[in-house]
C-alpha cells in the first residue's frame, strides 16, 4: 500500500478508481463494510481502491473547544487500510481551509489527482462548507462529472448502529468485550517497550509506563490482555493504571504477568490486545495466583 500526505503526490492510479473519504477512526464493523464494497467494485478489472483520511480529527478544528480522543492511532489506522485492501492511503491533516472549503471544490481538488470512477461513503456522512455535500448534491455532482456515488448502510448491533462514538464510549466504561464486538477485533494499544521504560519486577513479570497523544483511556483495573510481537504472542494477566491524563496526552502504567518467557516481548514496540475486564477486589498477587483458570474470552 502506498501512502502520501498531499494530494499532489499521488502518482498515476490504475482505473476503474474506488474512493472513500473519512475520519475513519477505530475502524469499526460499519467502516469495513465500506471498505469491503469498495474492493469489491474494482477487484474484477484489478483497479485501484484509495482512502482519503485526516491525521487529526476534523472536530479538533470545528469545536476546538472539544477533544475528541482516538480510537486509533494513524498508523494503526494505516495498518487496518492495508489489512482491508485499500491500495492508496491519503492521509491529510485537516485544516481551516478544508473546513472552508465548499463540497464542489473538494471534490474538484481530488480529481486533478485521483480521477476517481465510484464514491463509497458511509450513510448520512456529509463534507465541505456547512455540509452542503450531502447524499442528493454528492450524486448530482457525480452525474455531472461522470463518477457514481454509493451510501452504505449503518450496521447495527443490539439495536443501535455502530459508531465510533459508541466505541469510544464503551471504551471508557472499560467493556473491552463489548468493544470487540463493535471493532470486529479486540480493542489494542501499541506500548513501547523501550528498556529505558521496561522494568522486570519479579519472575515473569514486566512493567512499564507509556504516554499517548490524544488517545482514548480506558478505566484502571485487571484485564486479560493477549500480547504480540511479531510472530510471539502470549496470553498475559496485567493490571492498568491511569497515572496521569488532561485534554491531549494520557500518561499508563501496565504491570504484566506472563506465562512463559518474556524476552520475545523485549522489543521495540509490543501490541496489547485488551480480551476482557477482571472484576476483582483482590491484589494483583492475588490475580496471578487464580491466573490459571483465566483464558482469552472467544467472542
Amino acid at each position: 500500500m502506498e501512502v502520501v500526505t498531499k494530494l499532489e503526490d499521488i502518482k498515476t492510479c490504475t482505473k476503474p478508481i474506488a474512493l472513500t473519504i473519512g475520519t475513519y477512526d477505530g475502524l469499526h464493523l460499519g467502516h469495513q463494510k465500506i471498505f469491503h464494497t469498495l474492493k469489491e467494485l474494482v477487484d474484477k478489472e484489478k483497479g485501484t481502491t484509495v482512502a482519503i483520511s485526516f491525521s487529526n480529527h476534523p472536530a479538533s478544528v470545528l469545536k476546538k473547544d472539544i477533544h475528541i480522543p482516538k480510537i486509533t492511532s494513524t498508523e494503526e489506522k494505516l495498518t487496518l487500510f492495508k489489512s482491508m485492501g485499500v491500495n492508496l492511503a491519503v492521509s491529510l491533516e485537516f485544516t481551516s481551509k478544508l473546513q472552508n472549503m465548499g463540497y464542489e471544490s473538494f471534490i474538484a481538488e481530488i480529481r486533478k489527482s485521483l480521477p476517481f470512477d465510484y464514491l463509497v461513503l458511509g450513510e448520512g456522512a456529509s463534507f465541505g462548507k456547512n455540509k452542503e455535500g450531502d447524499a442528493e448534491n454528492l450524486k448530482k455532482l457525480g452525474e455531472e462529472l461522470g463518477f457514481k456515488t454509493y451510501f452504505i448502510e449503518k450496521l447495527v448491533l443490539a439495536d443501535l448502529p455502530i459508531s465510533s462514538k459508541r466505541v469510544r464510549e464503551k471504551l471508557k466504561d472499560g467493556d473491552v468485550e463489548f468493544t470487540k464486538k463493535l471493532l470486529g477485533r479486540p480493542y489494542a494499544l501499541y506500548a513501547p517497550f523501550n528498556l529505558e521504560k521496561l522494568q522486570e519486577t519479579g519472575e515473569n513479570r514486566l512493567k512499564i509506563t507509556f504516554d499517548f497523544q490524544n488517545h482514548c483511556i480506558i478505566p484502571s483495573g485487571y484485564y486479560v490482555v493477549n500480547l504480540k510481537s511479531g510472530v510471539h504472542e502470549a496470553v498475559a494477566v496485567a493490571y492498568l493504571t491511569t497515572l496521569a491524563t488532561d485534554a491531549e496526552s494520557k500518561t499508563f502504567d501496565l504491570d504484566i504477568y506472563i506465562k512463559g518467557s518474556k524476552a520475545e516481548f523485549m522489543n521495540d514496540c509490543v501490541k496489547i490486545e485488551f480480551v476482557r475486564k477482571i472484576h476483582s477486589s483482590k491484589t494483583f498477587e492475588e490475580v496471578i495466583e487464580s491466573s490459571d483458570k483465566i483464558k482469552p474470552l472467544n467472542l
